[in-house]
């Protein structure tokens, strides 16, 4: 079931939500940083870009079979972007979903991006009745990979994204009353 009313999604330091007008510098910011590039499908990444995204993503579902939904992630208490967080909603797989990060240079190293994954997790567990997780990173991108680790993700060799390595999570089985 789609989920158009979709807002946001906090967790103690952070609001996963929809983009606003007021991101796009930050937004255009990070995912221009020469720290951030090589990391992510884009070679470029403009003002005008960031407008774009913040106007598609005003109007799409989490659930949009076959498209990428990106949340903004906002600290919780200030509400500036600090990064942001996408879903793929595979149209052959529902109940499965493909998730990706990118967090500003200034804000890693201090846990925000794994809460921000965990946090999208339990809403895709739990929200969108999600039974399997992937995601990909680089070869070369450790941070991230111990990231997916640290969360219960277990890298898969023969799962290929695009030239990324594939990690998956898997909802445990509901525990049986005895």
């Amino acid at each position: 079931m789609p989920d158009c009313a979709f807002t946001r999604i906090e967790t103690e330091r952070l609001a996963l939500r929809r983009f606003q007008a007021r991101d796009l510098p930050d937004l255009a910011a990070y995912r221009a940083h020469p720290d951030v590039l090589p990391w992510q499908g884009w070679s470029s990444f403009g003002p005008a870009d960031a407008a774009a995204l913040i106007a598609e993503m005003a109007w799409l579902d989490p659930d949009w079979p076959g498209r990428w939904f990106q949340i903004g992630i906002a600290l919780k208490d200030r509400g500036r972007l600090i990064g942001d967080i996408g879903l793929f909603a595979p149209a052959a797989d529902p109940a499965g979903a493909r998730i990706g990060y990118t967090l500003a240079p200034d804000w890693q190293g201090q846990g925000l991006a794994r809460e921000a994954v965990a946090g999208l997790i339990a809403y895709l567990f739990a929200a969108r009745a999600k039974r399997r997780v992937v995601a990909g990173t680089l070869p070369g991108n450790a941070p991230s990979q111990r990231l997916l680790m640290a969360l219960g993700f277990r890298r898969l060799p023969s799962l290929d994204l695009d030239g990324e390595w594939g990690f998956v999570l898997e909802r445990p089985a509901a525990s049986k009353a005895g």
